[in-house]
């Protein structure tokens, strides 16, 4: 499993959001075990930093819902 660096990935979420204009709101694509990163600790690292998350199926909100209650996008088909 790959360590998350909590620090780098507020520090890459942080200049994400400065790219953005002000009225764009950042959403957290975490589908696939947040790309191999691991689900849980990514969620919990970003969890009341952005709006949304989202995942692709009802399998992965199913494990999302067990960490936050974020609201969600399911970009899959369900």
């Amino acid at each position: 499993m790959v360590e998350v660096n909590r620090a780098a990935l507020l520090h890459n979420f942080q200049a994400l959001q400065t790219l953005c204009p002000i009225a764009r709101k950042v959403v957290a694509v975490v589908k696939a075990n947040a790309y191999g990163h691991g689900l849980e600790p990514v969620v919990r690292t970003l969890d009341g930093r952005v709006p949304y998350f989202a995942v692709d199926d009802l399998e992965e909100l199913i494990a999302l819902r067990a960490i936050t209650k974020a609201p969600a996008l399911v970009l899959g088909y369900v």
